[in-house]
Formats: C-alpha cells, sequence, structure tokens
C-alpha cells in the first residue's frame, strides 16, 4: 500500500531521490556514532508504522538507546515527528533512551 512520508495510506512513497537524500544522513549520523566510539547500527526506510518498526528492531538488537534522526522541517511537521518519538517512548523496552537530532 503506498503511503506518504507521515504515514497516510494512498499516498505516493519517497521517490528516489528523496530516499537516497536519506539514506545519506543516515550513513553520515551512523558515522558520527562510531566515531564517538560507540557501536551503532541504521536504517532508512518507509514504513507505515515507524515507530514498530524501529521499536522492533530495538527490541531485537537490545538497544539501550535510540537515536532517530529528524531533519529539520516546519513547525507542523515537528509536531508529528515529536508524535513519533512519543510513541516510539511507549513501544521500546523500559528504560531505552531515545533521542531525535536534527542533521
Amino acid at each position: 500500500i503506498p503511503v506518504s512520508a507521515l504515514g497516510l495510506p494512498g499516498a505516493p512513497r519517497p521517490e528516489p531521490h528523496e530516499m537516497a537524500a536519506h539514506t545519506g544522513v543516515v550513513a553520515r549520523s551512523l558515522a558520527s556514532i562510531e566515531r564517538a566510539g560507540c557501536m551503532g547500527w541504521a536504517h532508512a526506510g518507509a514504513s507505515r508504522s515507524p515507530s514498530r518498526a524501529i521499536a522492533r528492531v530495538a527490541r531485537e538488537r537490545g538497544a539501550r538507546h535510540v537515536v532517530v534522526v529528524v531533519p529539520a522541517r516546519p513547525r507542523w511537521r515537528r509536531v508529528i515527528a515529536g508524535e513519533l518519538i512519543r510513541e516510539l517512548g511507549r513501544r521500546v523496552a523500559s528504560g531505552t533512551a531515545i533521542e531525535a537530532v536534527s542533521p
């Protein structure tokens, strides 16, 4: 089912150049984490339920800290990103730190 960047059904998926740009942001963020001496894992993707997908991987990998890259956006998009972080907080294991960062 095609979904929008907001996870709304029926909207087009991200264009290939948008996904490539997003993948680049994720790769740079992971490189920064690894340069700081931490172990990391990253994945760029489109999902109808991003909080569910992120939480599932975090639980499977035993993550104690989850960093979500949130690109700079207009205020209404930041509100939705904040909702993602709150929902993610409800889905991950107790004691898991969640952090949103902008490139």
